[in-house]
């Protein structure tokens, strides 16, 4: 399993996103995903952040259960995106 915590100076203080959360498709239900997810939470601690944020289609179910059980609220935001890989 992989993951990413990205570390954001923010004028509010310091906040992380968390990327790219991966477990093999061999390895997955093993608590693997969970076991990243908790030194996660104990390094975004060990960093003083103010929040940690993440992103997580609908359709990942056992994902978005796991990111919840772990006490992560879904946010009712207006998600924007400008994309430069298009651009030509």
């Amino acid at each position: 399993g992989t993951c990413t915590l990205i570390l954001m100076a923010t004028a509010t203080g310091l906040r992380g996103r968390i990327e790219d959360v991966v477990v093999a498709a061999s390895h997955r239900g093993q608590g693997i995903g969970r076991e990243i997810m908790r030194r996660l939470i104990v390094e975004a601690k060990r960093w003083r952040l103010t929040q940690v944020e993440l992103t997580s289609a609908p359709a990942r179910v056992a994902a978005n259960h796991l990111y919840t059980s772990l006490g992560f609220s879904l946010r009712e935001t207006n998600v924007y995106k400008l994309s430069f890989a298009d651009k030509k």
